[in-house]
This record gives C-alpha cells, sequence and structure tokens, in this order.
C-alpha cells in the first residue's frame, strides 16, 4: 500500500490515489473514437437508444451470468432482451447459442473477470459488444463493432464508464448532469477520508463507509444517459491507467507462484489470462462463507462474483466464488501478507 499507510486493509473501495508515480497524461490510453459516461450501465444505455432510434436495433442479448443491476437497467428500453446461456466457469468458448443473426440484433459479450471472452465465431451480421470492465487492456484489441465498460472498478475515480468503437461508428456523447457531478463529489470526498484513515490521520471508519453506501445507491438513479462528471474526469486524465494495470498483473503473478493451496480452487492458474484479481472457487457456500469470513477477521474484504444471479447453475457458482482484490494499492509485503493468510487458512482447514 506504500509506506504512509498506517491502517492496513485490502479491497473494497478505493482510497483517493495521489501518489505521483501513478500520475501522467493517459491521453494514448484510450481509443480516440470514445465518449465518457457517468458509468458503464450508463454508457450501454446511451448506445442501445442510439441504436434503437438509428439502426432499428430490435433484440439485445445478455449472458445468463452477468451482473443482473445491468440488464435491469435497461429495461425500460423499446428493445426486447433476451438471455442466452452462459456462465464462463462451466461452458467453454465455442458454445453455441440460438441467437438470431441479423442487423437488429446485439449481442453483450462479456469478459469474465479478465479470464474468460467468448468468440462468437459464427455471428456474421449481428452487432457485437463487449463489456471490457474487468480487462480495460483490451481497449485497442477487441475486435467487436462497439466496446463499454466501467472504469471505477479498476481505477481510483469516484465515477466513470467509457464506450469507444474502433469502426468509427458514430457514438452518443451523454448529458452533463448536476446530480451526477453532486455525487461524484460526494464520492470524492468518502475517498480522501478512506485515504485519511488508511494514513492513521482519522479513526472514523463509519463516516466514509456510509458515504459510500449512499453514492452507491444514489449514483445511478434516473441518471440514463449521463456524462462522466467533471471531477472524475479530472481524476480519470492525470492517472497513469498503463501502468495501473502493470502493477496489478505483477501483483497476480507473485500471488500465483506464492500461493499454496490446491490450484484446482483458483480459477485464475487454469486460464491463459491472469484475470482481474485472484478469483477463488471454493466446494460450497458453506466453504465459501467461511473463508470470506477468514478474510474479513483479517481486514482483507473479498467480492462476489455476482450477486442476485438467476438461474440455478449461475446460482451454484456464485454462491462458491470469492474475488479478492490485487491492484495497485498493495507491494510485495501486502501481497505476500494476503496470501501467507490464504495459505494458513487451507493448511488449517
Amino acid at each position: 500500500m506504500g509506506g504512509s499507510i498506517t491502517n492496513k486493509e485490502f479491497g473494497s473501495d478505493f482510497h483517493l490515489c495521489t501518489e505521483s508515480k501513478w500520475q501522467t497524461n493517459n491521453q494514448n490510453f484510450f481509443l480516440k473514437n470514445t465518449t465518457l459516461f457517468l458509468s458503464g450501465r450508463t454508457a450501454l444505455y446511451a448506445l442501445l437508444k442510439q441504436g434503437i432510434k438509428k439502426h432499428n436495433w430490435k433484440t439485445v442479448y445478455f449472458p445468463s451470468y452477468y451482473c443482473q443491476e445491468v440488464v435491469k437497467f435497461i429495461q425500460d428500453l423499446t428493445i426486447d432482451v433476451k438471455i442466452y446461456d452462459f456462465n464462463p466457469f462451466l461452458d467453454t468458448i465455442d458454445k453455441d447459442f440460438k441467437i438470431n443473426d441479423n442487423p437488429t440484433s446485439v449481442i453483450i459479450n462479456v469478459d469474465f473477470f479478465g479470464l474468460k471472452h467468448h468468440l462468437f465465431l459464427s455471428i456474421k451480421k449481428a452487432v457485437l459488444i463487449d463489456d471490457l470492465t474487468h480487462n480495460l487492456e483490451a481497449i485497442k484489441t477487441s475486435t467487436a463493432d462497439y466496446i463499454f465498460g466501467s472504469l471505477r472498478k479498476e481505477l481510483p475515480i469516484p465515477s466513470g464508464g467509457f464506450l469507444a468503437s474502433s469502426n468509427g461508428f458514430k457514438l452518443p456523447k451523454g448529458k452533463q448532469s448536476r446530480l451526477a457531478n453532486s455525487i461524484a463529489i460526494k464520492k470524492f470526498t468518502a475517498m480522501y477520508l478512506k485515504k485519511r484513515y488508511l494514513e492513521g490521520l482519522s479513526n472514523d471508519k463509519d463516516t466514509f463507509r456510509e458515504i459510500f453506501i449512499e453514492s452507491e445507491e444514489n449514483l445511478e438513479g434516473k441518471l440514463k444517459s449521463a456524462k462522466i462528471p467533471k471531477t472524475a474526469k479530472v481524476l480519470l486524465q492525470n492517472l497513469d491507467i498503463t501502468q495501473i494495470l502493470k502493477a496489478k498483473k505483477e501483483n497476480i503473478n507473485q500471488a500465483l507462484s506464492n500461493l499454496k493451496i490446491d490450484k484446482d480452487l483458483v480459477l485464475n492458474s487454469q486460464k491463459t489470462r491472469l484475470g482481474a484479481g485472484l478469483v477463488l472457487q471454493l466446494k460450497s457456500k458453506k466453504n465459501r462463507d467461511e473463508l470470506k469470513s477468514y478474510l474479513i477477521s483479517k481486514k482483507i474484504y473479498p467480492a462476489v462474483l455476482w450477486p442476485g444471479q438467476l438461474t440455478k447453475r449461475d446460482i451454484e457458482i456464485e454462491d462458491k466464488v470469492l474475488f479478492l482484490h490485487l491492484d495497485y494499492r498493495y507491494n510485495t509485503e501486502d501481497i505476500n501478507l494476503i496470501i501467507n493468510k490464504l495459505n494458513f487458512y487451507f493448511s488449517n482447514e
């Protein structure tokens, strides 16, 4: 976490990033044809709204295993929402789906936690939209018609999402929103207060946690096509995104090298890509919940991927998977601490 951190904890929301080594001008990270929105789902909403109006899009297909909040968010658009049965931990990437392959069909193709990405090789006419929330490095290599994603899952900004097209397709621009700006400032405040807490300048953890929760609840609301708030845009423009993502890769590599647990539990080690964090799949919900409780007791805060699944097999995976953040915030010593806790836990099961 760096030398100034005294109240160490791992995971959860980002604190405000002020260290000079993570700052630069990142104008070349994104495609030229990019617009920035309040969030990833807001970017998708704006794109679908434009596609319905200008291209007569009629059906949008989402994978069954996905963030269900995103699917709910676009439900009021005049487009038929369909689900294709895909679980990244159970299915192969060459699985076939019943999808109408025509220009009025839109397929949301998710890069799952930086580990797996379906190819849709048989699709010729439908519109492909990649969700790169967990793999921002793929922004310049994606071959989809459009790409979008949240930026605040991998980067320390209060809000933000992007929409881009390498094919030069015209993109919606979004609207400035005072409410979105005020919410971003509120979350910015929480990030600052968390930074003070981690540095030992405050013992008040409850306040910034309450502000984070309130901000999340207010962030989307009716702000369906809102632009990225000015506060978040200024922070984003000065982040060295390439170095931030590189640091995470190095941390994951270090973790995988030192982890001494059953490799079948570590989904990263079974893939050709490192992933967006350490992804563990336990044998049961009971095992998962026990590990989660243990980690929280050690101030390591993992995430559930994704809560609220709808199909039986997706729920079974949701109940077994834990995601551990190993991002730029943590140095070699921090990663060793996290991995040592995991090794100790599994050696004493």
